[in-house]
């Protein structure tokens, strides 16, 4: 067989691919890459809670699983009176210390993210959206930043990256919530605020809260993700914080907001696979 017969054989079964394979096999691609770079925490990925100043447990309990620290300050009161805790509690140890050096950098990397919308004047209220992977600016909302649920879709991609940059503080309404569809992950949710955040009672909230000064939690509050503050408190009352200690770009995780994805993915695979069977089969 010369050359020439073999580059023509090549040439004729290329074009023999089904193009419904080609199709599944094109559209595979966005789920192998994440959306942006992560914003990477290091060992403060670990933390369910991190304060500057001081960390306050009031009664009656709250339910925290992660790690607890506090560093520059000492001050952590209400443990173990107001608090059932999987994890350990660092009091401006090395770890603490660590911890808060890195979050330091992972806040200085949100809030220098290149932002894809800018929510201005009365667009800050983010409830009652649905959002897309991305990096959204938004200022400080005249009654909240969220009341009733915003939607976070992730479109199918893995380790799709949501980033909200605060330029002053973050306030969501009570009984607000996060709604997360088609792979979104706390993991990959984070929130960078200039001030302080504060989240209202009876409210479910996903992603890492990275705060320059305070985070303050009204009672019967639900956090899947992280609380670090910088140069103030983290302040809980009655409330609950799960931390599955992913980094963020790591997800999926098993939370309590996750809608399930359709399939598509599955769907697009087994298309592939099959036709990749079939086109073997006729050679």
């Amino acid at each position: 067989m010369n050359l020439t017969h073999i580059l023509t054989s090549r040439q004729n079964a290329a074009k023999r691919i089904p193009a419904g394979l080609a199709l599944a096999l094109a559209t595979l691609v966005p789920f192998q890459f994440a959306s942006a770079d992560p914003i990477l925490l290091g060992t403060a990925s670990s933390f369910a809670i991190l304060g500057g100043t001081a960390v306050t447990f009031a009664a009656p309990i709250n339910t925290v699983s992660g790690n607890v620290g506090v560093s520059p300050g000492t001050s952590i009161t209400g443990a173990p009176a107001n608090l059932s805790l999987t994890g350990t509690i660092h009091n401006n140890d090395g770890v603490a210390a660590q911890a808060q050096a890195d979050a330091t950098l992972a806040y200085g990397a949100a809030a220098a993210a290149a932002t894809t919308t800018t929510f201005s004047g009365t667009d800050n209220q983010l409830g009652g959206q649905t959002l897309v992977a991305g990096v959204y600016k938004f200022g400080h909302g005249d009654t909240a930043n969220l009341i009733g649920t915003l939607t976070l879709d992730a479109q199918g991609v893995a380790g799709a990256l949501f980033v909200f940059q605060a330029t002053s503080d973050f306030i969501t309404a009570s009984g607000s919530n996060i709604n997360l569809i088609n792979g979104a992950d706390a993991c990959n949710i984070i929130w960078q605020v200039s001030s302080s955040a504060t989240l209202g009672s009876g409210s479910f909230f996903d992603g890492t809260i990275l705060a320059l000064t305070s985070i303050t939690l009204n009672a019967g509050v639900t956090v899947e993700g992280r609380l670090l503050a910088q140069n103030g408190l983290v302040s809980l009352i009655n409330d609950t914080i799960i931390n599955d200690g992913c980094e963020v770009g790591e997800g999926p995780g098993d939370h309590h907001t996750s809608v399930p994805d359709s399939g598509s993915t599955v769907l697009l695979l087994g298309s592939a696979l099959l036709g990749l069977i079939a086109l073997r089969k006729r050679f």
